[in-house]
């Protein structure tokens, strides 16, 4: 009992309970060092004491957010480590900010002034990131009163923030450059000054302007911007009014079908033909560097000795095939932007090169790892359907083997749940897609082995290349940096496009991570039935709505889901006709046909049919062909719009006009209420086994019922031998000849005939 007790005194809560718990504690530390309606008069010596305890830094104007708080889609030095300062003077006009960055900035009066403003609003926005970390400052519905998740404060503090405090920076210079007050203030700001920002920085400044209202009425804030807000009375007299137009809404569309099918085809080849032979290659490179002994020879030289070693070892290295044969070329051409001193002048101007293959030094290598990796997230990223954070997220040891031997990949999702650190959840993967995630593990893991070498000559390879990320910022340029999982994808992804051949603007949309969802949702939907629901599982979305929104973004797919459905009718009806006539032509035309091993009433029909249009070709002298059979099958389906299926192995044949015992009267067919008994029901052959199953189960119930006089029962089980004997022809034959199932139809017949 006492060692219980010191385990869970010595346990780090945080530990226990993860992100969640380490935020709220942090911020309740906070307010019991400075109350929330305090932080806007706080001092820089009260702000860097609050900015470390909320685990933000110990530097004003170094907004910092800790590594395990932040998502792997937004861990990037510039995210983790915002400069403020540094954010604040990229939006400024570009006359202030060739002052602001003078080194000399006290040698005038308006230099001064720029430093001034910029170490007050410094100073304010650290207030404001404060406060937004700790004070009740959420809006809507939802997250009202509430403070806001690390991730959207790092997105204020990087983007928003700065560009507002940016204005009334410049607002506070005349036309002339002179400044107009002492300090900056937001009351001269309007609605107008947000003219040169984008649509979408508008939107999400002037939410924050909103917010900041909130917080001046409420006591927690100084100052905010005044909002104009417009009126729908029309006025009598004045000048001209206009409506706005409405913001297009450009959705991602989904990609061509021929795009997906040459990105797969090259995609697969480098992940099974290339990556085993650059594995190779990496693995000798890193033998190389760690080679033990400079012998004496200083950094530079032992750099330049193995860059001499792994040139000559690529040029005598044996490319190998699937198959274990030499390939000398590549079945497709690579190419890649050349750094620009090494462009090459044609009349005047620069040209890049296709120098890609075969790769003759290891930044040539390092890019080839990249195009693989791409191809790796492009398999896995079409296969899962998940978000970007999702894939990007995912790490080394994300494959998981269930109890039936499906193999899943395991991460995290944020999008839709209500926990901050995000939730656990699965993916169920393809072969394709678990091969990807087994080759990009071994591929990230030899990039980093080879990537630092430059760094010291007995560096611990191993150590280097520790980590659990899957994926890694690979180029042939100097950025390339393996161990920075959180890179521009869709850049990436347009690279690689490029490189391979193809156009970085699949149907006149920019290559974009997001349109590989939209691709598998409009495959799925073409392909499946109950297609939004199984969509919604595997996007994770929390209303069917959302799950056809994304499946109807694409305006053509309603056409194409007809046309498909209208095209596996047919195809299904050339089967059951190619199928019914080479029974036919066994049994030689004989009453003993088994209908092509169909049941159902509808196969005696469609039996008779097929000989009638076999027949009336061969009195006019011709062939029954594979063209007749098209033609009778668009016939049987009225091309197409016919023959739905009401559940695995049963069709209904029933045309929208005809009358059918499931819907009374004419109309269309209600699967629903469909009868065994309906001359319109055709039973696939695959059926035949559980229903002489179930034959056999209802005659050996009724004899047992009948020996123990339970006429009830026995009448029950006589009912389902009756319904289920005559749905084979062939079954029907068999069972005829048992007395008990002989007698059940003697007596309903009896029953007819009185």
């Amino acid at each position: 009992m006492n060692n219980l007790v010191k385990l869970e005194l010595n346990t780090d809560p945080s530990e226990i309970f993860g992100r969640d718990y380490e935020i709220e504690a942090t911020r309740n530390r906070g307010l019991l060092l400075m109350p929330v309606h305090s932080i806007q008069h706080a001092d820089a010596a009260q702000l860097i004491a609050l900015q470390r305890i909320l685990q933000h830094g110990d530097t004003l104007g170094r907004w910092v957010t800790a590594d395990a708080w932040v998502p792997s889609s937004k861990k990037s030095s510039a995210f983790l480590s915002i400069d403020i300062r540094r954010r604040i003077v990229h939006f400024l006009p570009a006359h202030l900010q060739r002052l602001a960055s003078d080194e000399d900035l006290t040698s005038h009066r308006v230099h001064h002034s720029i430093a001034k403003y910029l170490d007050e609003a410094v100073l304010k926005i650290t207030r404001y990131l404060v406060l937004l970390r700790i004070g009740p400052v959420g809006r809507g519905k939802k997250g009202a009163q509430r403070t806001l998740d690390p991730n959207s404060i790092i997105y204020i503090g990087y983007s928003i923030a700065p560009i507002i405090f940016a204005l009334a920076i410049a607002s506070s210079f005349d036309t002339k450059g002179q400044p107009t007050a002492d300090s900056i203030s937001f009351r001269s700001l309007r609605t107008d000054d947000l003219s040169a920002l984008s649509e979408s920085q508008k939107r999400q400044v002037l939410a924050e302007w909103l917010r900041m209202k909130e917080l001046v009425d409420r006591g927690l804030w100084t100052d905010a911007p005044s909002i104009q807000t417009e009126t729908s009375t029309i006025a009598m007299t004045g000048g001209l009014r206009y409506t706005v137009e409405p913001r297009k809404v450009v959705s991602h569309q989904p990609l061509p079908d021929e795009y997906v099918s040459e990105m797969g085809r090259h995609s697969l080849w480098l992940m099974r033909v290339l990556l085993p032979n650059l594995l190779d290659i990496g693995k000798a490179i890193a033998d190389l560097y760690s080679e033990k002994g400079s012998n004496g020879k200083p950094q530079k030289n032992i750099v330049s000795s193995c860059a001499r070693k792994v040139r000559k070892l690529l040029s005598t290295f044996r490319w190998l095939d699937q198959e274990g044969q030499e390939f000398y070329a590549l079945p497709f051409s690579l190419r890649r932007h050349k750094l620009r001193s090494e462009t090459k002048s044609v009349n005047g101007r620069n040209v890049e090169t296709e120098a890609y293959w075969p790769p003759k030094s290891l930044s040539d290598v390092m890019g080839l790892l990249g195009l693989v990796q791409m191809a790796h997230y492009f398999i896995v990223s079409l296969s899962m359907g998940a978000r970007q954070s999702e894939v990007l997220g995912l790490q080394r040891d994300c494959v998981v083997r269930s109890v039936d031997g499906r193999r899943y990949a395991n991460g995290k999702t944020y999008k839709l749940v209500e926990r901050h650190g995000g939730e656990w959840r699965d993916w169920q993967l393809p072969e394709a897609a678990v091969e990807a995630l087994a080759q990009q593990a071994l591929l990230i893991e030899t990039a980093m082995r080879i990537a630092y070498f430059k760094v010291q000559r007995d560096t611990d390879i191993d150590a280097v290349s520790s980590g659990t990320h899957l994926w890694g910022q690979l180029n042939a340029g100097n950025t390339s940096d393996p161990a920075n999982s959180s890179f521009e994808i869709n850049s990436a992804l347009r690279a690689y496009a490029h490189a391979i051949g193809l156009s970085t603007e699949p149907g006149g949309q920019p290559l974009r991570s997001h349109r590989f969802r939209k691709t598998l949702a409009r495959l799925v939907a073409l392909a499946l039935t109950q297609a939004p629901k199984l969509l919604m599982d595997v996007f994770g979305h929390k209303s069917i709505e959302m799950t056809l929104y994304y499946i109807l973004s694409d305006k053509n797919l309603r056409a194409e889901i007809e046309t498909v459905a209208r095209e596996l009718r047919v195809m299904r009806a050339k089967e059951v006709v190619e199928r019914m006539v080479e029974a036919d032509l066994a049994s030689k035309g004989t009453e003993s046909a088994d209908l092509g091993g169909y049941g159902g009433l509808a196969a005696v029909s469609l039996q008779n049919v097929i000989r009638e249009n076999r027949d009336r070709a061969h009195r006019q002298g011709a062939q029954w062909g594979a063209n007749d059979v098209g033609e009778l099958a668009e016939l049987l389906t009225l091309q197409g719009k016919a023959w739905e299926q009401v559940r695995t192995g049963v069709l209904c044949t029933k045309f929208p006009g005809e009358v059918g015992p499931c819907s009374k009267s004419k109309g269309r067919p209600e699967p629903s209420k469909c009868q065994i008994s309906c001359n319109h029901r055709l039973e696939e052959a695959f059926l035949r086994e559980d229903v002489e199953g179930s034959i056999q189960d209802a005659v050996a119930a009724y004899e047992a019922a009948i020996a123990n006089e339970e006429s009830l029962t026995a009448a029950h089980w006589a009912a389902q031998v009756r319904a289920h004997v005559p749905r084979f022809s062939d079954l029907q034959a068999k069972w005829m000849l048992n007395e008990t199932v002989r007698e059940l139809f003697a007596d309903e017949l009896d029953k007819v005939v009185e």
